[in-house]
């Protein structure tokens, strides 16, 4: 009964400061959880665990692991240096992509400017595979294959439709 006690005693801080790290009221997050706010405040007190179910719901809504919550010695703020490392890494590689891309559009804006087109195919090219980056099964090259080609057939159907359309209203 002990051991249990003690990892009920280890949600209840963990889940506290991961709840009020995301700035978020204990209503607030009942709320989010679809439970009674007293219930929501016996969890973060210990008096009872929430279930799997509840605690998994719990860890979507707040971006943790279960294991987040149910460590014992983890402290609040290297969860936080670890949050903000890799959130800071991502945010990093995306400013990078956007660097790259903002500089080749120029780029080709000036080349097709120039009359360059040769410069502008290459810039657009760049972007293109700054854009879609390629993984060992090219799931987003064929996400972005697909996208070019409904749009293709969109435009397609859309000059059909227009056509069509401006044939029957010559017709009235």
């Amino acid at each position: 009964m002990f051991l249990r006690d003690t990892k009920t005693t280890h949600i209840a801080q963990n889940l506290k400061e991961y709840r009020i790290s995301h700035n978020l009221k204990q209503t607030e997050m009942a709320d989010l959880l679809k439970m009674n706010y007293q219930n929501y405040s016996k969890m973060e007190r210990g008096v009872y665990q929430p279930s799997l179910d509840k605690l998994l719901e719990i860890c979507d809504i707040l971006m943790l692991t279960p294991n987040d919550l149910l460590q014992e010695g983890r402290s609040f703020d290297e969860y936080k240096q670890e949050y903000i490392e890799k959130f800071d890494n991502e945010l990093l590689q995306f400013l990078d992509i956007v660097h790259i891309i903002e500089e080749e559009r120029a780029k080709a804006d000036f080349a097709h400017a120039t009359g360059n087109y040769k410069a502008e195919s290459l810039s657009l090219d760049i972007i293109f595979h700054a854009l879609v980056k390629t993984d060992d099964e090219n799931i987003n090259y064929r996400k972005m294959i697909d996208t070019l080609y409904y749009d293709y057939i969109n435009s397609y159907i859309r000059k059909f439709s227009d056509k069509t359309h401006k044939e029957l209203y010559q017709k009235f």
